[in-house]
């Protein structure tokens, strides 16, 4: 009779999910592969392309502000090809799973007929389904935050072993996934802590836990009081143990560490008691204390102070050994109520399996923040005011009209069960929200709501779910209300609060659906469009050259479809021509085809003006223009003379390449070379670069795996430049280049060249030369020219030359 009963109760919520999954994901292959890629998508087939998943995570480490989790799912599904619909199907995959992990929390939080509203909505919301058919990582940020949030709510409501497993996992998935995972995890951290805290506290007392507060605040003060310059100091030295750990010996070295805290948690655990926990925190104490402060009163300050390793090394181990006793001293005094002792010890090892788990990109982390044109700090003024940014914001997350309203009921319904028996649940929902809002509100201000709206895909799931909640308390109210209409007696509690949530719900979709069916005919970039235009309007053997200040873009995009569709055209980046570059030029004979993406107001408002560049096709956002000489017959060369002539206006940097096809045509010429010997003055060396003979060598290891030699020249009135250098290297993984960086007389930093991180030498056994053009700003004073190479084993450089280029009268 048991298992009778079972059957139909768990039939009902395994019915429903498994028809809501089965609409979401075909919802989301629907037409996947028929828009183009844009441009992020593109750059998402480079993973795919790579030897090894440690060149995907190699590769996203290089681009600073991404993470590897996707481009590892791309890179699986390789041998399927890398076309449009291989490259989406992990997001579309992972965005049908978001709509089940949505079901799984709302029924664990608020009952099955939560689940199935909010599973429904979150299917055809328009915003999750556009995520869901893009490849990129945003689909799989929804589904593990709420993973994340789901077990979350089972730690702090029931803490198992499996529950804390569960909520390591997936918040390794999710920090793995993207930056902003941080935001989602605090969240998470801060609802888990707040009910954790509440069980301590309770067990240890009121005045042992206001001292123990004090105590923390003290160390927070000290810590934030210290950080500068000193802890930055000591952070720099064990960044040095961070990239130890590519080694064999890094990796010893952090067993040895990991085997003697184990070895003294067992210690303590075996002669347990509370004198010797508090003898042992307050020796660790003091040794930290001694550690931190006696050098930094010994050490000169500055930047050239850095703190020896093995001081820095102690104050890890010292740190580390604190944290075990001051552990096992909490644990003791937790001993009387084993319920909270074990809860309170599989928190910690679940924070430390997320620690542990995320080391490896501690580094890559640290570079992400401290770059000032990533992360948050990148965000710009939309120009917009605080009322319309807000409301642009709100609209572009689907909440707007009926799901607005919704929203805000939602909210009140959360705050009126938090005292209604449903305070864990409603808490978690609000701490999901508001932490991440606060937080970027803190750190951006204002500018937040101007950010992409992708961004903020990690909300979206509790923003449904609160929805849900809005229709759940809508329909609670109203069946309290038709109980006392006798011609509504006749109806079971259950099934009137079914009807009435498909009712109140209909208006939702009535508004999602819609819009969803027109969000499938909104375009993106039509590179494949253009690209297939190109081919059937120009002979083989033609070139793209793109022009404007996104020809990075169009040349990524138009370099993957162009190879694609099997078609022999060459790109060329007019902002960052080189030798490769102008063989692609001079050993052609078909159109140039000159190509904007994003062109600015000035670039079109000169359409037109010139009577031989005719624009020959724009796509349907307006975004990617192609433009070509009206004398297609002239010779490639003049053709990208007269294409990069007319954007001059609008780019001068192109003066630079201009002045090189001037000089190849004989009418400019070279200046002296500004580069001296190596290692004469002018020069500079990180270790494990060395001269010798001409020859700049680098030899990286795992303990140096990023390694620079530096050369500084000053420069007069000229602003048109040629590098010319020769490169070989037997590299393990990793990279060798060489960039310019403009300097002005106060030593600010103005531009680098070539843009995207500097020209890529290739691997080559022998010499290889090449060069890269470029045109520095007025106030240029300096141009220092940097020789870097990445990863393992041995690069060189010679004959590098840095010579003006002067068009003759």
């Amino acid at each position: 009779m048991a298992s009778g009963q079972f059957r139909p109760r768990f039939a009902m919520p395994a019915a429903s999910l498994a028809l809501i999954l089965l609409a979401a994901l075909a919802i989301r292959l629907f037409d996947l592969s028929a828009r183009s890629l844009w441009l992020d998508e593109v750059r998402t087939s480079f993973f795919a392309t790579v030897s090894t998943p440690g060149d995907v995570i190699a590769r996203a480490q290089e681009l600073i502000n991404q993470m590897p989790l996707y481009y590892l799912a791309v890179w699986l599904l390789h041998p399927l090809g890398t076309d449009e619909l291989v490259l989406r199907l992990p997001a579309a995959i992972a965005g049908a799973l978001a709509v089940g992990a949505e079901f799984l929390l709302a029924r664990r939080l608020f009952g099955l007929r939560v689940a199935i509203v909010a599973s429904v909505l979150s299917a055809v919301a328009p915003y999750a389904v556009w995520f869901s058919q893009e490849a990129r990582a945003y689909s799989f940020f929804m589904l593990f935050t709420t993973l994340q949030m789901y077990f979350a709510y089972r730690c702090v409501k029931e803490g198992r072993a499996l529950d804390w497993l569960g909520l390591g996992l997936f918040t390794t998935f999710n920090l793995y996934t993207h930056y902003f995972a941080w935001a989602a995890t605090a969240a998470a951290a801060l609802y888990v802590g707040a009910f954790l805290v509440r069980d301590i506290f309770r067990v240890i007392g009121a005045r042992l836990s206001l001292g123990i507060g004090l105590g923390l605040i003290v160390l927070a003060a000290a810590a934030f009081a210290l950080r500068r310059p000193y802890l930055s100091d000591a952070y720099a030295e064990l960044g040095k143990l961070r990239l130890a750990l590519h080694g064999g010996a890094g990796l010893l070295a952090v067993a040895a560490a990991a085997i003697a805290l184990i070895t003294a948690y067992w210690i303590l655990r075996r002669r347990s008691s509370i004198r010797l926990a508090a003898w042992a925190c307050g020796a660790c104490l003091i040794l930290l204390v001694l550690l931190v402060l006696i050098p930094r009163l010994a050490l000169p300050s500055g930047p050239g102070a850095d703190l020896p390793l093995p001081v820095a090394g102690a104050i890890v181990l010292t740190a580390a050994l604190l944290a075990v006793a001051a552990t096992r001293l909490l644990l003791e005094m937790l001993r009387k109520t084993p319920v909270v002792a074990r809860k309170t010890e599989l928190a910690i090892g679940c924070g430390l399996l997320i620690g542990i788990a995320y080391i490896p990109w501690l580094h890559a982390f640290h570079t992400f923040l401290d770059r000032r044109d990533q992360s948050l700090n990148r965000l710009g003024d939309s120009g917009a005011g605080p009322v319309d940014n807000v409301q642009t914001f709100l609209s572009q997350l689907d909440l707007s009209g009926v799901a607005l309203l919704a929203f805000g009921i939602g909210l009140l319904a959360i705050g009126a069960w938090i005292f209604r028996g449903k305070a864990a649940e409603s808490m978690l929902i609000l701490s999901w929200l508001a932490v991440p809002m606060v937080g970027f509100l803190a750190v951006a201000g204002p500018r937040v709501l101007a950010a992409n709206i992708r961004y903020f895909s990690f909300l979206f799931p509790a923003i449904v779910l609160t929805i849900a909640i809005a229709v759940e308390g809508l329909a609670l109210v109203a069946a309290a209300g038709l109980r006392r209409v006798r011609s509504f007696g006749r109806f079971e509690s259950p099934t009137l609060l079914a009807l009435l949530s498909a009712i109140l719900v209909a208006p939702l979709l009535v508004q999602a659906v819609p819009a969803l069916a027109a969000s499938y005919a909104i375009p993106k970039d039509d590179y494949r469009g253009a690209a297939k235009h190109i081919i059937a309007a120009s002979p083989p053997g033609s070139v793209v050259l793109a022009l404007g200040q996104y020809s990075s873009f169009a040349v990524d995009c138009f370099g993957y479809y162009l190879h694609q569709l099997h078609a022999d055209v060459a790109v060329v980046d007019s902002n960052a021509v080189d030798r490769d570059n102008v063989s692609n030029l001079t050993g052609r004979s078909g159109v140039v085809w000159g190509v904007l993406v994003f062109p600015t107001a000035a670039e079109l408002s000169s359409i037109g003006r010139t009577a031989n560049v005719v624009n020959d096709y724009t796509d349907a956002t307006g975004d990617v223009r192609l433009f070509k000489v009206s004398d297609s017959g002239a010779d490639p060369i003049d053709q990208a003379e007269i294409l990069m002539r007319w954007e001059v206006p609008q780019q001068p940097k192109l003066n630079a390449p201009l002045k090189l096809l001037e000089w190849m045509a004989g009418h400019a010429t070279l200046g002296p070379n500004l580069v001296t010997a190596p290692g004469s003055e002018g020069w500079t060396w990180d270790q494990g670069a060395s001269a010798g003979q001409g020859t700049i060598t680098i030899s990286l290891n795992g303990s140096k795996p990023l390694v620079s030699a530096t050369y500084t020249a000053s420069i007069a009135s000229d602003r048109d430049f040629i590098v010319n250098i020769s490169c070989r290297n037997g590299l393990s993984g990793g990279s060798q280049r060489i960039f310019a960086i403009a300097i002005d007389p106060s030593g600010a930093a103005l531009d680098t060249f070539p843009d995207g991180g500097g020209l890529l030498c290739g691997r080559h056994q022998e010499w290889a030369s090449t060069f890269f053009v470029f045109d520095v700003p007025a106030t240029t004073a300096v141009i220092r020219l940097v020789l870097r190479a990445q990863g393992t084993g041995i690069a060189e450089f010679e004959s590098l030359e840095l010579r003006s280029l002067t068009e003759t009268a």
